[in-house]
C-alpha cells in the first residue's frame, strides 16, 4: 500500500464516510472534469489496493440516487440530488488538487524563490532540523546575520510557519519576510514545518508547532539568539493558526514567547465564534465567493480534512479563554475580500477585551494573500513596509 494510496483513501473517507455509498449519474449532469475526477479517485483507491471502495456507475436512469435513499420523485428532491452531485465532484477536486500540489511544489516553490532578490551578502541561510519529543525531525530554515553563533549568542529569535491548510507545507514559503527580518533587525529567523493531513489527525500539527518553539527555545543560544531580546512566532494563515495557539500556551506555561505576527489568520469556525461578536463574524457569508479559488467552500472542506476538535484548545486560542489573559502582544493582518477577515479583526478585538495590545492592518479589494513568496506583483504598495512596521513593534524598536 503506497502513502499516496492512503491519502487518496483517507480523502474519501473524510468526503464521505459510508464506504457501501453508490453515486449512480449522468455525466452530463456533472461537470465531465468533476465526474472525471471521481473515477480517478476510485480507480487509484482500487490500485493501492485498499479493500472496499467507493462505486462511480454511469447510469441511463435520469435520477441520482444515493444507498439507502432510494429514488426522488418530487422536482425539489430532484435539483437537490443533481447539487450534490456537483459538491461530491467539486470536494474530490479540492482535496485531490491539494494532495496533487505536494508532487508539484517544490518545483513552484523553488521559482518562486528564484523571483526573489538574491540573499544579501551580509546573511546567510542554511538548514537544520528539530528532533520532536517522538524523535520526529522537523525541517528548519535558518536566516541570520552572519558571523553570529553561540559565541556571541546577543540576536532576537523570530519562529515563522507557513500556510497550506494544515496539508501542505514547507520551509520556502516564508523565505521573504524571514530574510527581510534577519536583515533589517539582525534576528536569527527560524522558517519550520509541520507534520500535514489527512495522514496525521489533529492536534498533530500544532503540537509539532508548540513542541519546534520548546526546542527552539531551549537551542536558541546553539543558533546565535538570546531570547532576553526578544521572541516572537508568526505565520500566515494555517501556520497563524499555530502561531496563535503556541503564542497563547507560550503564556501559561512560561515558554517566554514575547509577541506573534498573525497573517491572514484562520482562527474561527462557527461554534467557537464568541457570542458578543457573533453578528460581526460575516466574511465567510460576504466573501464566501471573491476569490474563485480560495472561497468559504474550500475552507470548510480543508478544515473536515483536519479531522478537528473544534473545541479544543490546540484547534484555536478563542477556545482557552481563561488564557488570553496572558497572551503576549499580537500583529494582525487581513484582507477585506478574504473569507477569514472576521477571525482576525474579531480575535484583535478579544485581545483589546482581555488587556492585550494589538495593532490590525486590513487591506481593502484584498483576499487571502500575505507578506510570503506567494505575494503577487500587484499586492497592496504598503504590504511588504507595514510588515516590517508590525515586526518593528513586535520586537521593541520602534
Amino acid at each position: 500500500m503506497t502513502d499516496l494510496g492512503k491519502v487518496y483513501m483517507q480523502i474519501w473517507q473524510l468526503l464521505y464516510p459510508d464506504p457501501q455509498v453508490t453515486i449512480a449519474v449522468r455525466p452530463c449532469w456533472i461537470n465531465e472534469f468533476g465526474f472525471d475526477a471521481i473515477r480517478q479517485l476510485r480507480r487509484r483507491i482500487a490500485d493501492a489496493g485498499l479493500g472496499p471502495t467507493p462505486r462511480v456507475l454511469n447510469s441511463t436512469s435520469p435520477r441520482i440516487h444515493i444507498h439507502g435513499g432510494g429514488r426522488y420523485d418530487s422536482d425539489t428532491e430532484y435539483e437537490k440530488s443533481i447539487h450534490l452531485a456537483h459538491q461530491i465532484s467539486l470536494k474530490v477536486l479540492i482535496m485531490e488538487s491539494f494532495i496533487k500540489s505536494r508532487e508539484t511544489r517544490p518545483q513552484l516553490l523553488q521559482s518562486l524563490l528564484a523571483a526573489l532578490p538574491p540573499l544579501d551578502k551580509s546573511l546567510e541561510e542554511f538548514r537544520d532540523v528539530a528532533t520532536l519529543s517522538d524523535g520526529y525531525k522537523i525541517d528548519l530554515q535558518i536566516v541570520r546575520p552572519r558571523g553570529v553563533d553561540e559565541s556571541n549568542a546577543d540576536r532576537p529569535l523570530i519562529l515563522l510557519w507557513p500556510g497550506g491548510g494544515f496539508i501542505v507545507a514547507g520551509v520556502e514559503p516564508t523565505t521573504r519576510p524571514a530574510r527581510e527580518f534577519a536583515l533589517e533587525f539582525g534576528a536569527v529567523v527560524v522558517n519550520a514545518t509541520y507534520r500535514l493531513a489527512p495522514e496525521n489527525k489533529f492536534p498533530r500539527s500544532v503540537k509539532d508547532g508548540w513542541e519546534t518553539a520548546v526546542w527552539l527555545s531551549k537551542n536558541a543560544g546553539r543558533f546565535g539568539a538570546d531570547l532576553s531580546k526578544g521572541f516572537v512566532v508568526g505565520g500566515w494563515s494555517a501556520g497563524a493558526n499555530i502561531a496563535s495557539v503556541v503564542s497563547q500556551r507560550s503564556g501559561v506555561e512560561g515558554l517566554g514567547i514575547t509577541g506573534t505576527l498573525l497573517g491572514i489568520p484562520f482562527l474561527l469556525v462557527k461554534e467557537i465564534v464568541p457570542e458578543k461578536y457573533a453578528k460581526e463574524w460575516v466574511s465567510r457569508e460576504t466573501n464566501a465567493e471573491w476569490s474563485p479559488t480560495f472561497t468559504t467552500a474550500v475552507i470548510n472542506d480543508v478544515s473536515k480534512a483536519l479531522q478537528a476538535e473544534i473545541k479544543s484548545p490546540w484547534y484555536s486560542p478563542f477556545n482557552d479563554p481563561e488564557a488570553i489573559p496572558k497572551s503576549p502582544k499580537a500583529y494582525i493582518q487581513v484582507g477585506d475580500r478574504d473569507p477569514l477577515r472576521d477571525d482576525g479583526l474579531i480575535y484583535a478585538k478579544v485581545l483589546k477585551d482581555n488587556g492585550i495590545e494589538s495593532r490590525v492592518d486590513n487591506y481593502p479589494d484584498w483576499g487571502h494573500q500575505g507578506w510570503t513568496i506567494f505575494a503577487p506583483q500587484d499586492q497592496p504598495a504598503e504590504l511588504g513596509p507595514n510588515t516590517m512596521k508590525g515586526m518593528r513593534w513586535l520586537l521593541g524598536k520602534e
